[in-house]
Parts: C-alpha cells; structure tokens; sequence
C-alpha cells in the first residue's frame, strides 16, 4: 500500500507541476500581451499628439497663405497709389512747365 500511495504521489506531483508550468506560460503570456498593449496605447496616444500638431501646423499654413495674399492686395494698392501720385506730379510738373513758356 505504501508502494502505492508513493506512486500516486509522484503521479500528482508531476500533474501539479506541469500544471503550475502551464499557469505560468499563460500568465507570462499575458504580461507579453499587456506589455504589447501598452506600447500599443503609448504609441496611439503619440502619434494623436503628431496628428493634432499637423493639424496646428497647417492651420498656421493656412493663415500664412491668407495673409500672404492680403500683403499682396495692399501691395498691388500701394503699388496703384505710388503710380497714381506719380502720374498726378508729371502731370502737374508738366503743366507747371508749360506755364512756364506761357509766361
């Protein structure tokens, strides 16, 4: 009886052992998984971050392209009024020399 109470014994705690074994390949599996899952977050999270600042980057694009074309419309008024000026000076300096030779 005793032989047998041995054998069964070591039977068991074989059995218990692969068992444990295989618990702890789950649970090692499980920390791989939550790790994965992590990093998974980590680097949703961070590529959100880039998201929202290409979003602001072509927001200030945007605005730059806006006042870009206002500079150019207050040039080309600038650049309208410059010649206009001009145009009204010879205009006068030229009737200023024709009095001139009136005289």
């Amino acid at each position: 009886m005793k032989k047998l109470e041995k054998e069964i014994k070591e039977k068991l705690e074989i059995e218990v052992t692969k068992v444990k074994e295989k618990l702890e390949n789950i649970l090692s599996e499980i920390y791989n998984l939550v790790n994965i899952n992590e990093k998974i977050n980590k680097g949703i999270q961070k590529f959100d971050k880039e998201e929202k600042n290409l979003i602001k980057v072509l927001s200030y694009i945007s605005k730059i392209n806006e006042n870009k074309k206002n500079i150019n419309i207050l040039l080309n008024q600038s650049i309208k009024g410059i010649k206009f000026l001009y145009l009204k000076e010879k205009s006068d300096i030229t009737c200023f020399y024709n009095n001139l030779y009136i005289i």
